[in-house]
C-alpha cells in the first residue's frame, strides 16, 4: 500500500521509542503520525532512515518567480516573443528603456532583477 504521506522526522522518547512521525501530505499539511500507522500505510521514506526532530533540516519552499520576470528573462535571451503587455510592465518597472537610437534595451535594474531571480543578466 501506498501513501500521500511523506515523513519528515521522528520524535522519540529518551529511551529511543518513536512515539510520533511527522508526515507532510500532497496539499503541504503537516500532520504527526502514530509510527505504527505511519508504517502500515507504507509511508516513504522507510522510519528508520527519518531524522529525529532535533537532527531535522527543513528544505526551503521552492522559489516561485513572477510569470514577468520569466518573460523579461526571455526576451533578454530573444527566445521566444514575448507579449506587448509584457514590455509595457517592464517599461513601468524601469527594466527596459529605449536607447539613443530608439531602441529597447535592458537597464541595470532589469539586470539585477534577473540576477536576483537566478537568471543571467
Amino acid at each position: 500500500m501506498s501513501s500521500s504521506y511523506t515523513g519528515l522526522y521522528v520524535q522519540r522518547l529518551k529511551d529511543g521509542t518513536i512515539v510520533n512521525v511527522q508526515v507532510v501530505d500532497t496539499a503541504g499539511g503537516n500532520y504527526a503520525l502514530d509510527p505504527h500507522i505511519y508504517i502500515q500505510r507504507g509511508c516513504k521514506p522507510p522510519i528508520d532512515e527519518l531524522p529525529d526532530l532535533a537532527d531535522y533540516k527543513p528544505q526551503p519552499p521552492a522559489r516561485q518567480i513572477s510569470p514577468l520576470i520569466e518573460a523579461l528573462h526571455h526576451w533578454n535571451q530573444k527566445t521566444r516573443q514575448v507579449t506587448g503587455e509584457a514590455i509595457q510592465g517592464f517599461e513601468m518597472a524601469g527594466w527596459i528603456a529605449r536607447d539613443k537610437n530608439g531602441n529597447l534595451a535592458m537597464t541595470t535594474p532589469g539586470r539585477q532583477v534577473l540576477r536576483d531571480n537566478g537568471f543571467p543578466g
